[in-house]
């Protein structure tokens, strides 16, 4: 009381400026104070009215959680049950529901993204703009009137796996609210892919998404069939892959996509993103030499390579060795033909027994590859043409050319024996006989060519 009176007594001691100062500044506090007052009551607004389903409503969703489990009015898990939220849903709208707004144009945002248009709103209260809802034999009001949402009101919303608003609650009432649900679009449209010239079984990869309606690209997934994937967030993006397995692959592309209710989707797929693609590594093989006589005589043959060379595999060179004790021997560097054969020519100088060994060069997506095969080593044994009068000769043996002459070497009789000697002249017999032999002889023939001479004669007389 002391107090107050000393009080009053030094106001009445002060001039009237000093009053006017200490009035003004008293009015200045006031004002700041109850500014300050009613900007907090605006930044928690609470509707604590009859039309209130929780009665002040709640502060966040652990609030939410409470009063939902006290129940108060009874029936708060009926009203929501109807709106979406089951008493099994309870733990999830506290872990995951996201705070947005419901806006005076009847939509309801979050995170820049509206989730539901025409949004109407149940209360307690019969309004004449509201409409009566029977919810568990209880009577309700809804309404979508503009009247029912004077400001933008603070709202905790729940999403289903596919990012659509699955319960909406005002937090100033309880009240909840739904609407036209916007559905998010997300889609997996198309996997490209090419393949890389000049680089044997390289593909390129990108992809084609679309999303909208809340719905955002997170990240791609290619999976190219053959154990191995690869991660990125831009779809267009190129990737090069090189399969190093033989087969048949099935190469596809999986997106995730950011939903509503910061929740990931599930990974979505499908024909076109998916594509197969059969492999085949390169084959360079040498699978033998063959071997021509060209002249059996001069020594002379002619060697053959035979290759395979497949699936981005082509024959580029080889080397011979004619002769594996003389190095010597050689012919490098042998390109194909026009018929893409390798053949080559080769002489040797004497009789004798050779293996020709080949080194073959194949081209392998842009490199050399050598293979040394057993199967491309041959043997030729070249030998001296058998004389004349020798076996295989010409003439044979027992030919009659072969056939030794009298007198001549290897002849019966040998040369110098009795009967090759040169014999003497031996001198006319002019015994008796022999000369009336010789004269009867001569006599005979002389009488037949007389008597054929007349004959001839006669007959051209008589003609």
């Amino acid at each position: 009381m002391n107090v107050f009176t000393n009080a009053i007594a030094r106001v009445r001691r002060m001039s009237s400026k000093k009053l006017i100062v200490a009035g003004v500044f008293t009015l200045a506090l006031a004002a700041t104070v109850g500014l300050g007052l009613a900007t907090k009551q605006h930044s928690s607004a609470q509707d604590c009215s009859p039309n209130s389903i929780v009665k002040c409503g709640y502060s966040n969703p652990a609030d939410f959680q409470a009063k939902y489990n006290a129940n108060v009015t009874g029936d708060l898990k009926t009203i929501y049950q109807y709106y979406g939220l089951a008493p099994s849903d309870m733990t999830k709208f506290v872990k995951y529901a996201e705070l947005g707004v419901a806006k005076q144009d009847g939509t309801i945002v979050v995170d820049g993204h509206v989730v539901a248009t025409n949004v109407t709103s149940l209360g307690r209260d019969h309004f004449s703009y509201a409409s009566p809802l029977n919810i568990g034999g209880h009577t309700y009001y809804s309404s979508a009137d503009t009247r029912v949402l004077l400001s933008d009101i603070p709202v905790y919303v729940l999403f289903d796996a596919k990012g659509v608003m699955q319960f909406a609650v005002m937090t100033e009432c309880g009240n909840p609210a739904t609407g036209y649900k916007v559905v998010p679009n997300y889609n997996c449209s198309e996997l490209q892919m090419t393949p890389v010239s000049g680089k044997l079984n390289t593909y390129n990869f990108s992809s084609k998404v679309s999303y909208g309606n809340g719905a955002t690209l997170n990240h791609v997934t290619y999976d190219f069939g053959d154990g191995t994937s690869q991660t990125v967030t831009n779809p267009s993006q190129v990737i090069s892959h090189t399969y190093t397995t033989e087969g048949t692959f099935t190469a596809k592309v999986t997106a995730y996509f950011n939903l509503p209710g910061a929740q990931l989707s599930a990974p979505v797929t499908n024909g076109s993103c998916a594509k197969s693609v059969t492999i085949h590594l390169p084959v360079y093989l040498c699978n033998y030499l063959s071997v021509a006589v060209v002249d059996k005589d001069k020594f002379q043959y002619r060697f053959t390579l035979n290759t395979t060379a497949q699936y981005g595999a082509t024959l580029q060179s080889a080397d011979f060795v004619f002769d594996q004790n003389d190095k010597t021997q050689v012919a490098n560097g042998v390109t194909p033909n026009a018929q893409g054969v390798i053949t080559v020519d080769h002489t040797y100088a004497k009789a004798g027994t050779y293996q020709i060994t080949t080194a073959v060069h194949f081209n392998v997506n842009g490199k050399t590859q050598t293979v040394q095969s057993n199967k491309c080593v041959a043997t030729v044994s070249p030998t001296m043409p058998p004389q004349p009068c020798q076996p295989g000769g010409t003439p044979a043996p027992g030919s009659p050319e072969c056939s030794p002459q009298p007198c001549q070497p290897g002849g019966t009789p040998a040369p110098g024996s009795p009967e090759c000697s040169t014999p003497s002249t031996p001198l006319p017999n002019t015994g008796a006989g022999n000369v009336i032999g010789l004269f009867a002889g001569t006599t005979i023939v002389a009488a037949v060519a007389h008597r054929l001479f007349r004959s001839r004669r006669l007959a051209r007389e008589t003609a």
